[in-house]
């Protein structure tokens, strides 16, 4: 029964399920412009997508073995894969004048990136304890109040993770250790600068 429960929570917060509010969080809250932040939420939805695909695709090829590319050595095709994609986004968000908080969010994504990529050298180090812990840092920090409950889902998540055997505990640590000081740093670094 546990281990049921472990699956369902590591379903439900799948790294692409627990960003797809995230644009338009992040757009509204700076801009106070549904439209506009819908629009911007679309736009990220695309390219959230081409690496839902990818995933996919991997997995229906036999490149993948699931779903959560658990496979340490598989995992830099898709780190690669979500890099170039990110870089695309980046540049479709330069020529379009996108908003500037999306620019710092997918700063923060790539930088994620790169630091998961090295740490994939040695350690499986847990996406969605990272994601989970990024995500709820990041809305914790910007809206305040009642959102800080948020982070008692961060050892739900590392439990759900370890309980499936999909990482060890140090993994899932790991994985929350850099989701949420990478948050906080860029946090720290963007309101020095504005």
């Amino acid at each position: 029964m546990l281990n049921f429960i472990a699956r369902i929570i590591s379903i439900v917060f799948n790294p692409l399920i627990v960003l797809f509010p995230i644009p338009y969080l992040l757009v509204y809250k700076t801009t106070y412009d549904i439209d506009y932040s819908i629009q911007w939420a679309l736009i990220s939805y695309i390219f959230m997508a081409l690496v839902a695909i990818f995933v996919f695709s991997g997995v229906l090829m036999g490149y993948f073995t699931d779903f959560d590319v658990s496979k340490r050595q598989q995992r830099s095709s898709l780190f690669l894969f979500s890099f170039i994609t990110t870089i695309i986004y980046v540049v479709m968000l330069f020529l379009l004048k996108g908003p500037e908080v999306l620019f710092v969010a997918i700063g923060g994504m790539i930088l994620g990136l790169v630091i998961l990529a090295i740490i994939n050298r040695r350690l499986k180090a847990s996406i969605h304890v990272a994601t989970i812990s990024a995500v709820i840092s990041a809305v914790g920090l910007i809206y305040g109040g009642p959102f800080l409950l948020a982070f008692s889902l961060i050892p739900l998540i590392a439990w759900s993770r370890v309980k499936t055997k999909r990482h060890t505990s140090l993994e899932a640590i790991v994985g929350g250790i850099v989701g949420t000081f990478l948050t906080i740093i860029i946090y720290i670094v963007v309101k020095k600068i504005i």
